[in-house]
């Protein structure tokens, strides 16, 4: 997404075409004379010298005062404000789309309630007329807050305001209203946290390990453990969110997210603090379009960066591997990101921890995949360690789980004619078939119990990933 700023880049300019045209060649002389340096004409120049580097001083050391007293970022953004106001005095109106995070958010333009939200992808865009406005917003329980933009644009204006690419390639001009954590109070802030904490309830996210199934287990031989006859095992995917309401640590190396089409940087989303929740607009959200995926959920979309684990135990003794890592390969990153849906009921906050069916899909904005399906992590980051001659033909890869993580992910694509199944299992990528096996010669091969799993994941509504991704790092480099 474009950095927000006001004012778009310019065109490019088109060549023009050269045409052939006749030649005449002409000698050029040095007249009598010509060499003679005339003392004034000297003492002109050396004074513009003068006044040359005179303003050239000046210049340099206003702009070490203004890096000095402001980020580099905000002069950016106010030298692109002074360039817009030189716009032709004929411009008396412009239109914006408002992008709000929370859905609920009451908007007033000069005092004056907005009937119909002109939020992208629902309805036309805010006219304005020439002058400057005053915009208003607020979402219970966040503050109020409010900005000024001017027709044309002024330099007075504090509206974050960028040119967006709609679907289709159409450009068009967004104006954000963003509500974020710092926007509630403190006990507000306390009690989202609690809410997404509860959003994680320990036997949603737990599976029974049947007789002969295998688990990840550091401390067995091979790091591979096995179900025998008898044993009542359970095995629970374990989440911790890493958040920091107070702000005081850098979200730069924290936030290495490590989704597959960006191993690394802050939090993709709006260059927002990822410790402290990013927000995905509802217009950003991209539901999949596999049958019975919901076709949108009513909220306020958070996206918030997690740590996932393994543990294994008796249902009736002593725990047998705890704290064990995602993946016995090691595929999936630290920082996990994970989608919530939030709503307010006025009174408190409830909190949906997206998975399966109700993700729907992996999330991406302007192409950059910010959001995993937790079930399908080390499955997902897996697909990179193949041999890359082997899969390169492969366009589309299909992931299928369900609302309970722990039961699993189904990996499927074509390639060579035929299709190849994995099973990611609690920690364990198993192949699933012989074309499976074919690529991946040294991973479990699924026993029939997991078969039988795997052939029940198949009928679930899945979601699709297209490759080859933008900055994937099996893509086209």
């Amino acid at each position: 997404m474009d950095k927000p700023s006001n004012q778009s880049g310019p065109s490019p300019l088109e060549p023009a075409t050269a045409q052939e045209t006749e030649k005449e060649e002409i000698a050029f002389v040095p007249l009598p004379g010509s060499g003679q340096t005339w003392p004034r004409a000297a003492a002109l120049r050396s004074g513009r010298r003068l006044s040359g580097l005179a303003a050239l001083l000046a210049l340099f050391l206003t702009a070490l005062l203004l890096c000095y007293l402001f980020p580099v970022g905000e002069i950016a953004q106010q030298l692109a404000r002074f360039f817009t106001t030189e716009q032709p005095a004929s411009i008396n109106s412009a239109s914006y789309y408002l992008s709000v995070d929370v859905p609920w958010t009451q908007i007033t333009v000069d005092g004056q309630p907005l009937q119909q939200k002109p939020i992208l992808a629902f309805t036309s865009p805010l006219q304005l007329l020439r002058g400057t406005h005053l915009i208003s917003w607020q979402a219970d329980p966040f503050r109020e807050q409010s900005c000024t933009i001017s027709v044309p644009p002024s330099l007075g204006d504090s509206c974050p305001t960028s040119t967006t690419q709609y679907p289709g390639g159409r450009q068009i001009q967004v104006l954000w209203l963003r509500d974020r954590l710092s926007d509630l109070s403190p006990a507000q802030q306390q009690a989202l946290l609690a809410a997404l904490r509860a959003a994680w309830q320990p036997a949603a996210w737990s599976t029974t390990i049947e007789p002969g199934e295998r688990y990840i287990d550091l401390s067995q031989s091979g790091y591979i453990g096995v179900a025998r006859p008898g044993q009542s095992l359970q095995a629970t995917l374990q989440l911790q969110l890493m958040l920091d309401l107070s702000g005081r640590r850098a979200s730069y190396l924290a936030c290495q997210t490590g989704t597959p089409d960006g191993e690394s940087g802050d939090c993709p989303i709006r260059e927002e603090n990822c410790l402290q929740l990013c927000a995905l607009p509802p217009w950003q959200w991209q539901p999949s379009s596999s049958a019975g995926a919901p076709s949108s959920l009513n909220g306020w979309h958070l996206v918030a960066l997690t740590t996932l684990s393994w543990d294994i135990v008796r249902r009736d003794g002593p725990p047998i591997a705890l704290h064990q890592p995602l993946g016995l390969y090691s595929f999936a990153p630290e920082a996990i990101p994970l989608a919530f849906n939030i709503t307010w009921t006025g009174s408190r906050w409830q909190a949906q921890l997206l998975t399966g069916p109700a993700l729907s899909s992996a999330l991406f904005i302007d192409g950059q995949q910010v959001t995993l399906d937790p079930a399908c992590v080390d499955a997902q980051h897996g697909f990179a360690e193949f041999d890359q001659q082997a899969v390169g033909e492969v366009k589309q890869v299909h992931f299928f789980s369900s609302s309970n993580p722990a039961e699993g992910c189904l990996m499927t694509f074509k390639v060579g004619g035929q299709t190849a199944a994995f099973l990611e299992r609690c920690g364990l990528l198993l192949a699933v078939n012989p074309p499976a096996h074919r690529l991946q010669p040294y991973w479990p091969v699924a026993n029939v119990v997991e078969q039988a799993l795997a052939a029940h994941l198949s009928h679930l509504a899945g979601w699709s990933w297209w490759l080859p991704l933008p900055g994937s790092p099996f893509g086209p480099q």
